[in-house]
């Protein structure tokens, strides 16, 4: 149950909100994270470059991503991920606009299994 809705929460199907009222993050209890790939990350920039998502929506999967612990990346593309959610992270942190040069530049590393 509670893999399910991480998944649903990893897979843009509810946001941070809906998933705290659904699992409220103090009470997890998770022995193995939920996997989080390339193609997760990808379909994430390219729904905020749709506009389908939000800004904040993006910063929160990822602040909840990186963070929560309930979270790992596949071991194939780990540096890759782990570079391109450090970049979206300090763009949070500093308040930095998330161009579409910069979204592209993370695609690219996501899709071709490089480090930023």
């Amino acid at each position: 149950m509670q893999v399910n809705i991480l998944e649903r929460f990893r897979d843009l199907k509810i946001d941070k909100d809906t998933l705290s009222q659904l699992l409220p993050l103090e009470l997890i209890n998770i022995d193995e994270p939920v996997e989080v790939c390339n193609k997760h990350i990808l379909f994430l920039l390219e729904s905020f470059q749709k506009g389908d998502i939000t800004k904040q929506r993006l910063l929160d999967w990822v602040n909840t991503v990186w963070f929560s612990g309930l979270f790992e990346y596949c071991d194939e593309y780990c540096d890759c991920i782990a570079s391109v959610m450090n970049e979206l992270e300090e763009s949070d942190e500093e308040g930095k606009g998330l161009t579409d040069e910069k979204i592209k530049k993370y695609m690219h590393a996501l899709e071709n299994n490089i480090e930023i």
